[in-house]
């Protein structure tokens, strides 16, 4: 991790048009609680929580909701990676892409963070 002018820069992945956050790094940044225990992956935001498995498209949340997902979760030179889209479309932590700097900007409760 280098903290360096008020960004935190972190590992982004691309799965061909999929952008993957590493997950495990940045959650405390974005105000979520994670739990691994090396086969699932329990996200909690507030009084929601969701869980991802290893090898599954498939996301289910405390109430037995489902919620598919663009890619699998994965690990990525040896760190646990999600879909962004994800943190997006469940989650509502907003993101912009800057291609020219290859950064992920990513907003969460007012605070923004900048992934590289």
């Amino acid at each position: 991790m280098c903290v360096k002018d008020n960004y935190v820069t972190r590992d982004l992945q691309t799965l061909g048009y999929i952008d993957m956050l590493p997950i495990l790094d940045i959650s405390a940044e974005l105000g979520l609680k994670t739990y691994f225990d090396g086969y699932n992956l329990w996200i909690e935001k507030g009084y929601k929580s969701y869980k991802f498995t290893l090898n599954s498209a498939n996301v289910y949340d405390g109430q037995g909701n489902w919620y598919g997902l663009d890619v699998t979760m994965r690990y990525i030179n040896g760190k646990l990676y999600i879909p962004s889209s994800f943190l997006t479309n469940v989650l509502g932590i907003s993101y912009s892409w800057d291609n020219v700097t290859r950064t992920l900007y990513i907003d969460a409760d007012r605070t923004l963070n900048r992934v590289k």
